[in-house]
């Protein structure tokens, strides 16, 4: 029960990539936010780099979590994800703050 198959993954990685480009215009819509709210261009690119990859990495634990629970739902596996994650989303606030 716990073997993947290829349809699984490529299923998951296409659910991941079409993620992505919806966090990249999310990227960009906070970047035109901070801007609009007189935090400095530089920052405010900063701070929505860190919101795509704190959302990616938060995805990314749970497309393989639905992709193969068994298999990639372990501690090795899902924490650094999410705690990457978080720290990404964390770091997007506290940047986007200046």
């Amino acid at each position: 029960a716990s073997d993947t198959s290829a349809r699984d993954l490529a299923v998951g990685g296409a659910v991941l990539l079409v993620l992505m480009v919806i966090f990249f215009f999310a990227r960009n819509a906070f970047t035109q936010h901070l801007v609009v709210r007189r935090v400095a261009p530089s920052a405010a690119g900063s701070a929505g780099w860190l919101l795509f990859a704190g959302l990616l990495f938060l995805s990314a634990a749970a497309v393989l979590a639905a992709v193969n629970a068994a298999k990639y739902l372990s501690l090795a596996v899902t924490a650094p994800l999410l705690v990457v994650g978080a720290a990404a989303l964390v770091g997007a606030l506290l940047v986007g703050r200046r």
